[in-house]
């Protein structure tokens, strides 16, 4: 009963935060911020599906300044800022997946799912591509509360060859918890719940208990942990690789710890394009 209570008094808080008034009429501003920048093309507009390459790589909450900075420590090739169509995974996924594909998704998101399981929005993943591959139901690890990159790279190598059809390899990280070097998880919670995970980040910063400077450093540690899987990886695929993200991740800016849907703050809507060599 306890549980339930504290998941509804959390559900509650993070409802009254993301509908304020202050937090509407400065989404209000970004969202102009946003449609100025595509309408005079001051910046380009990630496109997915018709994009060009063999093997997609998606970072899920990855910023595009924390991936500049990193990128060229493990990556050899062309990188290009874009902006998402969305600011979390849920309109990401109905936003530039509203077809059908005929490529394989190996997934370490749950949302993206084989089972026909569908998110919050009704998305059916199981509808719209001709293989999912769920990293996030058989290399899940309980124990630090999601899918670490090490397993989606096995996955990866275990389903080769993957026939004469195009690959998206969807990892977790940086999406919380993080797993890097520098550590900021929460015992029985997992990336799934992920909203709750970043209302206890909020209220740590607020209490002083987690200064923003090891929020800032445990996201770039586990960004680089997935970046040296990658690197890892790429050696490995065949043809044309990109690298991009679904969405970015507010860290303090707008008084937020997460990627909130229909936000258009440029922390989450600049995400990588980076086109591997």
């Amino acid at each position: 009963m306890l549980q339930v209570r504290t998941r509804q008094v959390e559900r509650i808080a993070l409802e009254r935060y993301y509908n304020s008034a202050k937090w509407r009429i400065t989404n209000s501003v970004k969202r102009m911020e946003y449609g100025f920048k595509l309408a005079f093309n001051i910046e380009k507009q990630q496109e997915v599906a018709g994009s060009k390459w063999d093997n997609l790589i998606v970072l899920d909450s990855c910023r595009y300044d924390h991936f500049e900075q990193l990128c060229d420590d493990y990556l050899d090739g062309a990188l290009q800022r874009v902006l998402s169509p969305a600011s979390c995974t849920n309109e990401w996924l109905k936003t530039v997946w509203n077809g059908f594909y005929d490529l394989t998704y190996i997934s370490a998101m749950p949302g993206i799912n084989s089972k026909g399981v569908p998110t919050a929005w009704g998305y059916v993943a199981a509808k719209h591509f001709n293989r999912i591959i769920d990293v996030w139901d058989f290399g899940w690890d309980s124990d630090i509360g999601t899918v670490p990159p090490q397993n989606v790279n096995k996955a990866v190598l275990d389903a080769m060859p993957l026939a004469d059809r195009r690959v998206v390899i969807h990892y977790v990280q940086p999406h919380q918890p993080y797993i890097g070097e520098t550590k900021i998880t929460f015992p029985r919670q997992s990336a799934a719940k992920g909203p709750r995970t970043a209302l206890r980040i909020k209220r740590l910063l607020e209490d002083g208990s987690l200064t923003l400077e090891r929020l800032l450093r445990a996201y770039r540690d586990n960004l680089i942990l997935v970046l040296k899987c990658i690197a890892e990886l790429v050696p490995n695929l065949s043809g044309k690789t990109v690298v991009t993200a679904d969405h970015g991740e507010l860290l303090s800016e707008m008084g937020g710890i997460w990627h909130p849907c229909r936000c258009y703050h440029s922390k989450l809507r600049e995400v990588p394009w980076f086109e591997v060599k």
